[in-house]
Formats: structure tokens, sequence, C-alpha cells
């Protein structure tokens, strides 16, 4: 194939990489991005990055494929990087998102539009602690002492009677 005919784009401005990624055809990747490497750094109109698609569909062997072939610094760790790092925890990839943020130590607290930062979203993540519950659920509410109300449903007496308060409406 022409290199020109590597950088043919779809409808939604998508590479033929950008569909390996989302497909997560590792061996496709590689025959592509030995061809034409640029290809890396090509983003679909909506500005999404290969590795965007493949975070998205949770391969990690295409992650980790796309992130050894980037360049040190990655175009990726400035251009969307919230949104990607906050997609390998989605996809339950928390090695591979220590190692982004160990790289790039920015990307943990930095938000990206409606995006959360890594940090909010691996804490609404169950299986990302021990316990098996999300971090607030599992650490902070028990540390403060913190009653859930779908555990416990009060009536104004019980509140009253808690306060060693006496009779009296809400």
């Amino acid at each position: 194939m022409t290199v020109e005919e590597l950088e043919v784009r779809d409808r939604n401005g998508r590479t033929a990489l950008h569909t390996t990624a989302i497909t997560g055809n590792t061996a496709a990747a590689r025959i592509l991005v030995d061809r034409h490497p640029p290809m890396l750094y090509m983003t679909s109109e909506e500005g999404w990055f290969h590795i965007h698609d493949a975070a998205k569909g949770a391969h990690g062997d295409i992650i980790e494929f796309l992130l050894s072939r980037t360049a040190n610094p990655s175009p990726i760790a400035d251009y969307k990087c919230t949104i990607l790092l906050s997609l390998v925890i989605d996809a339950d990839f928390y090695n591979m998102a220590l190692r982004l943020v160990g790289k790039y130590p920015h990307m943990a607290g930095k938000k990206s539009g409606a995006y959360t930062s890594a940090l909010e979203r691996l804490s609404l993540k169950k299986m990302a602690f021990p316990s098996g519950d999300d971090f607030w659920d599992g650490a902070l509410i028990p540390a403060m002492g913190v009653v859930r109300m779908e555990d416990h449903l009060l009536t104004w007496e019980d509140l009253v009677a808690d306060q060693g308060l006496h009779g009296g409406d809400p």
C-alpha cells in the first residue's frame, strides 16, 4: 500500500489504524505502523488518537503497542491525556494507568471537559480497592463515621431520640 492509501480516512476521519485499534487487531496495527509511523499521530475528526479507540474497547495489547511506538514526549500526553487515562482506568488497566501517571504526572489530577480527573475516576471504581467497594464506601465513609441513607432509613422519631430531644414536629 502507498502512503496515500494508508492515510485514507472514513467519513469520521478515522484511518485504518483507528479501525485496528477499535477491533483490537495488534498484528495489523504493527504492519500499518511499520509501513507508515506518522499514522500514530493522526487523529479522527473527533480528535481521538488511535490509542483512545483502543482504550475505549479495552484492548490492552494494542494500547501497550501504541504506547511503545509513540515518541517521547508523546503528543498523547498533551492532547486529551486525561481522557486517555480515564479510559484506561475504566478498562481496569490499573498498572497501565500507574505507568502513564509515572511518565506523565500532570495527567492524574487534570480534568478534560466533561470527564472527571483520573483520581476521581479511580475513586468510583469498586474493584480498584481490595475491599471490593468503591473508595467512598470502602474507606472514607466508614472512617468519617457517616451512615449511608440506603443502609438506614431514619424516622423523625429516631433523630429526636438520638439527640435526646422529646416530641415536637419536624
